[in-house]
């Protein structure tokens, strides 16, 4: 008996993303992490700072950008919305 639930979307996997989308502290993180890596960026950037520094600062700010998108996407998946209103 194959215990796995099923994917509507047809594709496998994704289970560690889907309960990452599914609570609203993941797309805090997100937000927190997107400003601070973006932030650390321009701060490295202006004070000449290696490129090591520069990068790891630019990919906390990636994965942030990350964090709240697939949030923001999943949410759209779970809760669809209503038809949109016809013109008169």
């Amino acid at each position: 008996m194959n215990r796995r639930r099923e994917n509507p979307s047809g594709r496998g996997g994704g289970q560690l993303l889907d309960l990452l989308s599914r609570t609203h502290r993941t797309l805090i993180l997100g937000v927190l992490a997107s400003v601070g890596g973006i932030g650390g960026f321009i701060t490295a950037v202006a004070q000449g700072a290696g490129i090591v520094e520069i990068l790891g600062a630019l990919a906390v700010g990636v994965v942030g950008l990350l964090l709240a998108t697939g949030y923001i996407v999943g949410y759209g998946r779970r809760n669809p919305g209503r038809e949109p209103r016809r013109p008169r």
